[in-house]
């Protein structure tokens, strides 16, 4: 009886070991398994908290970048109006700016970007109306178009890359006249000669299904955007839509909130 008594003693202890050490092997998971969520939450909130930070650093930095820029323009007569526009998809805005002035004589009509340090000119060009002279862009499409030419029309296709100006395309339509006298059309995609069809055919491609905005218009310094007819062969714009830009003081006030 007194061995049943102390075997069943033993067993009684063995068994509530076990439990013991099975208890503890679960403590331990259930620690290393809050370890590792507590250490992941950690980084990610670090990784959001410094995404964060170099939001709001680049952010500032192109507005410090875009008020200098504006200063000179102002100052030297070169711009008096001024707009925040979105040529490409992301949060940093492109600077549009043009002179009240409306000369032929001289470039009135820029276009920038920032790269984080200072200005990037995009386009840059004489006051609207001469000779089909215009730079026009579609907001978040990364396309920017200067258009002129001295004999009918051409235009110049660019996107920003790596905050700098790069032209994809050039596509013209010049009127000339053959050794018959007669009036004709030359076409040309990236100054190779090409039919009508090939022109219309490029210029289709490169020209997105959204409003195309002028940084200025012949007769107004304001931007006016249209939608854009290429059914004939030649680029109509219909139905216009105009903003108006803000003076030196209205941007310095918006970029310095």
């Amino acid at each position: 009886m007194k061995k049943k008594l102390t075997y069943l003693i033993s067993v009684f202890i063995f068994a509530a070991f076990l439990c013991a050490c099975s208890e503890g092997e679960g403590s331990a998971a259930d620690t290393a398994d809050s370890v590792e969520e507590v250490t992941i939450n950690s980084v990610k909130d670090t990784a959001d908290d410094t995404e964060d930070a170099e939001s709001d650093a680049a952010g500032s930095a192109y507005a410090d970048i875009y008020i200098s820029e504006i200063e000179k323009l102002s100052s030297s007569g070169e711009a008096d109006l001024f707009a925040l526009v979105y040529v490409d998809d992301d949060e940093i805005p492109e600077l549009a700016a043009v002179s009240s002035e409306g000369s032929w004589d001289k470039d009135q009509v820029f276009l920038y970007t920032a790269d984080g340090k200072e200005t990037v000119l995009l386009a840059s060009d004489i006051a609207p109306g001469m000779e089909g002279h215009y730079i026009a862009f579609f907001e978040k499409e990364n396309i920017i178009v200067k258009s002129g030419a001295a004999i009918g029309a051409e235009f110049k296709f660019i996107k920003i890359e790596n905050h700098k100006p790069v032209e994809t395309l050039r596509c013209s339509r010049i009127q000339m006249t053959d050794a018959d006298g007669n009036d004709i059309d030359v076409c040309k995609v990236n100054d190779k000669e090409v039919s009508a069809d090939e022109y219309i055919a490029a210029m289709q491609e490169a020209i997105p299904s959204v409003k195309m905005t002028k940084l200025a218009e012949e007769g107004a310094a304001d931007m006016v955007s249209y939608n854009v007819n290429l059914d004939d062969g030649y680029m109509k714009l219909i139905d216009a839509e105009s903003t108006p830009y803000y003076s030196y003081d209205e941007i310095i006030g918006i970029l310095k909130k």
